[in-house]
């Protein structure tokens, strides 16, 4: 099963320490390779906490692990970082800055192999 979601993008405090660690350090890798779910989200894609599903957007593609969030059901969220970006496009609408948030995402199960 797949689910349509709207994907945020922001900053957690973990990513932000782990910006100080450093990008390569564990502590930033986890946080910002992390996607925060709905528990009806994560129900209904049968996964749990932990386990790891594919995001595709219009943009590319990435493996997440999921983690329980206090978001609506329809909203997935990534804290900012190198795979999340990978999910972003590159266009600008003439500001300067990409878009980080309210971008159209497909969340499904990821199976290994």
């Amino acid at each position: 099963m797949k689910i349509e979601v709207v994907l945020i993008t922001g900053r957690t405090i973990k990513q932000g320490m782990g910006i100080y660690t450093g990008k390569d350090s564990v502590l930033y890798r986890q946080e910002t390779e992390t996607i925060e779910l709905n528990a009806a989200v994560l129900e209904g894609l049968g996964v749990e906490e932990g386990d790891r599903v594919l995001v595709k957007t219009a943009f590319g593609q990435g493996v997440f692990t999921c983690r329980k969030g206090e978001v609506p059901e329809n909203v997935a969220f990534i804290p900012y970082g190198l795979a999340g970006n990978s999910l972003i496009g590159a266009g600008t609408s003439g500001s300067g800055m990409p878009s980080y948030k309210g971008i159209t995402a497909v969340v499904g199960r990821y199976e290994d192999g």
